[in-house]
């Protein structure tokens, strides 16, 4: 009997109708981050000398930030080569990325308003769908792969607090979107979602494969410089779990939250009609 937890990071083109949304992170036992990953992280990639109070792919790549923290381009290189090393050496943990067409999207999901956490209409975003799939396509896999899961956690960073509360609204839904997908094998495994800071190593980890799949789609095997080049053809030999959601899973979702939409105000016209005979 397992726990496992997910840590995400997302990214998206553009524009929103080309090139792709890919959402990606790692996945593993929740033992494997506690007790491997995390001290073998904090010792080798955070205390230096010079320590740093974390590593994100972006942050490590700008002048100011360096000198903010006294440490040169060579050294910063070197605690990313590191980090690589530290992943490598981990067992059980997998990379996750999970990818959706932008022109797919535009043409499905784009089109849905969905009821926000004050009853209004909002826009299903970008960000909640690249989170949403992510999510799916971990559960999926976890329980294929590990059948004696009880439960997956996730973790994601922090954001606004009007964002957080709407992924914590569809996490919550999350389980009976499964089974409207055909994941339902998935469903009883969903745990809870977390939002930490950037200092948090199982979310520097997940910025890590995000960043370096990110250039890939971008910029294409022969377009990347040959440090990022070498560094993601190590980690995509791992026992990973990639995926490129199809047209008809996102009509397929596209339906449901539809339904859902048209069926929400019948829903909530009993509650009404209650509370009024209650005040007669």
């Amino acid at each position: 009997m397992t726990v496992f937890l997910a840590a995400s990071d997302e990214s998206s083109g553009a524009t929103e109708t080309s090139g792709a949304f890919v959402a990606g992170g790692f996945v593993a036992p929740e033992s494997t981050w506690d007790n491997v990953l995390s001290p073998a992280w904090r010792e080798r990639v955070l205390e230096g000398p010079p320590s740093i109070p974390f590593l994100h792919m972006t942050d490590v790549r700008k002048p100011r930030w360096r000198d903010k923290y006294q440490i040169q381009e060579w050294e910063a290189d070197a605690r990313v080569e590191e980090a690589v090393r530290v992943i490598r050496s981990t067992g059980r943990l997998h990379p996750v990325t999970s990818q959706v067409d932008s022109a797919a999207f535009a043409r499905t999901l784009a089109r849905i308003d969905i009821q926000g956490v004050t009853g209004n209409e909002e826009r299903f975003e970008r960000d909640y769908i690249c989170f949403l799939l992510f999510a799916m396509h971990v559960l999926n896999n976890v329980v294929l792969t590990y059948p004696d899961t009880t439960r997956v956690d996730f973790v994601a960073e922090h954001s606004s607090s009007s964002k957080e509360r709407m992924l914590r609204k569809l996490f919550a839904d999350l389980p009976g979107e499964l089974v409207r997908i055909g994941l339902g094998r998935a469903a009883p495994v969903v745990g809870h979602l977390r939002f930490r800071g950037k200092d948090d190593i199982p979310l520097q980890a997940a910025d890590l494969v995000c960043w370096h799949e990110r250039r890939l789609l971008a910029y294409g095997r022969n377009g990347l410089d040959s440090a990022t080049r070498r560094r993601y053809a190590r980690i995509s030999r791992m026992i990973g779990f990639r995926h490129r959601w199809s047209d008809e899973a996102l009509e397929v979702m596209a339906g449901n939250l539809e339904e859902r939409a048209r069926l929400q105000p019948l829903l909530r016209q009993p509650r009404r009609a209650t509370k009024a005979r209650q005040n007669l």
